[in-house]
């Protein structure tokens, strides 16, 4: 019979075939849920994995893979106007009930309105009429009381009526549709449990919304910065070699595997694994081979184009997103710096110290030694990025200077140095990367070098402020994937023309 033919793997797979059930009869509910063939099409669509392993009288065990491509974040989840809309945790300063009888009412000056809170004056905006859902009535609002959200933007701090703030979820943040692009005041989208979609709101551009109001205190409309999170970073927290934690930023990575052990092999002295279809390189951070047969090993993948290899560790611990201070005097090989991370003393691992010797190989191997290396000009005032960016762009064939301030750039422009591309960062002190760039634009002998714009928190408004200043790119600055795939185009526009 065709069914004896059939292992156990085989048949547990008929779960996610079409029109497949495990009922014996039909009743009037049947066909009311998704089928798992849905779900596993979903998973795929994402670039993800679904695998099922049973045992009779004992369970199932279903182990899902998804990509760790997609965003991860914090949002109060709020309504306006009778639909949904997801605020960033991170830009939310408290939550306050408007009204006199709350003690916040709402006032206008010239036309526009504020809050009072405590002794401070607010800009505020009703988030509903902001979308033209409805028309503002600031006497309902006193009146009645709604909710307000506090936010800040930088150091400019302002408040969005919305009619409730419901719960705070974790979110998978989607890219805008290109329907939607134009309407400024939306970061991104993501689907909540119950299968909706709602948008993502951009604190950058409500802020540019509030715009500056007169006969207002300066003070008032731009407060006191309040205790932000701007260095978080999502990391991954991880062992190998030794019983301390490491942590890498979660941006550099595209998948976690599973690797067994005897699935390891030895090809021209590099230990290899069949990965999707071709061969995985692995690097391993201790030289520990002790692990028996039949035991898995956790391996974190990184990708570059068509490019992949892993790093095999010895546990993964856990995905954290925390305000990271780093100690740059670290000494050892391969680690950027320490951070304090919950509480604990971690290691920042250096990727590009253990990938830069594989991707050099096989950029040798490519040929791409035949000609002249791209000169990229790194300009960041953070060590901690320049360390991390540096081997990554060094491995991968590029020729980089870093310098730590615009003014450094301006003076290697001065000195009569050349370089193919500029990558600067936007947030600098003193002179920042938009200022950096008209500078450049205006220069006769840079005025045509392709310029790329790096930014810790990016926007559809920060993008088009940066493209206006002269940036012909603009990037996250853990978006590593968009930065190589940007250079890999002009580096081949500059092979051809050559």
């Amino acid at each position: 019979m065709e069914l004896d033919a059939l292992s156990d793997a085989e048949i547990c797979n008929f779960i996610f075939k079409p029109g497949f059930s495990t009922t014996d009869t039909v009743s009037e509910i049947s066909g009311r849920g998704v089928g798992m063939d849905v779900v596993r099409s979903n998973i795929v669509s994402i670039g993800g994995t679904v695998e099922l392993a049973s045992t009779s009288s004992r369970g199932t065990t279903f182990v899902i893979r998804i990509p760790l491509t997609l965003a991860i974040m914090s949002a109060l989840i709020v309504d306006a106007a009778g639909m949904r809309f997801a605020i960033p945790q991170f830009s939310i300063v408290e939550l306050a009930r408007t009204g006199d009888t709350a003690g916040h009412p709402v006032e206008t000056i010239n036309g526009a309105a504020v809050l009072h809170l405590r002794d401070e004056l607010l800009p505020l905006l009703d988030f509903g009429a902001q979308l033209d859902l409805r028309e503002a009535d600031w006497l309902d609002v006193n009146a009645s009381g709604r909710t307000a959200v506090i936010m800040q933007a930088g150091t400019k701090r302002f408040g969005i009526l919305v009619d409730a703030a419901s719960r705070t979820e974790e979110i998978v943040v989607k890219p805008v549709s290109r329907l939607l692009r134009q309407i400024d005041v939306f970061s991104g989208s993501t689907i909540l449990g119950d299968g909706s979609v709602i948008m993502i709101v951009d604190p950058g551009a409500l802020a540019g919304a509030v715009g500056h109001i007169d006969g207002l205190d300066e003070g008032a409309s731009y407060a006191e910065p309040v205790a932000q999170d701007d260095n978080r970073m999502a990391l991954l927290l991880f062992r190998a070699g030794s019983q301390g934690l490491k942590a890498l930023p979660l941006s550099l990575v595209t998948r976690l595997e599973d690797v067994l052990v005897e699935s390891i092999e030895v090809c021209d002295g590099q230990d290899v694994v069949q990965y999707r279809g071709s061969l995985l390189p692995l690097v391993r951070l201790d030289e520990d081979r002790s692990a028996s047969h039949g035991a898995t090993l956790p391996v974190v993948v990184f990708t570059d184009g068509a490019r992949a290899a892993g790093l095999v560790v010895d546990e993964i611990v856990d995905i954290v997103e925390e305000p990271l201070a780093i100690d740059l005097h670290a000494d050892g090989a391969g680690i950027a710096g320490m951070a304090i991370v919950r509480d604990h003393a971690v290691e920042i691992v250096d990727v590009g110290h253990y990938l830069a010797p594989f991707f050099d190989q096989r950029d040798a191997r490519d040929g791409r030694g035949a000609a002249a290396p791209t000169r990229i000009l790194l300009v960041d005032d953070g060590q901690f990025f320049r360390d991390m960016l540096v081997p990554l762009l060094r491995g991968s064939g590029y020729d980089v200077t870093p310098v730590s301030s615009a003014r450094e750039a301006l003076a290697l422009k001065d000195a009569g140095e050349r370089f193919d591309v500029v990558v600067s960062d936007i947030d600098m002190p003193g002179m920042d990367g938009l200022a950096l760039a008209r500078t450049i634009r205006a220069d006769s002998e840079w005025s045509t070098i392709p310029l790329i714009g790096l930014s810790s928190q990016p926007s559809p408004r920060l993008a088009e402020t940066g493209r206006l200043a002269g940036f012909d790119a603009f990037v996250g600055k853990f978006d590593r994937r968009s930065l190589m795939q940007v250079l890999g185009s002009w580096r081949e526009d500059r092979e051809d023309a050559a």
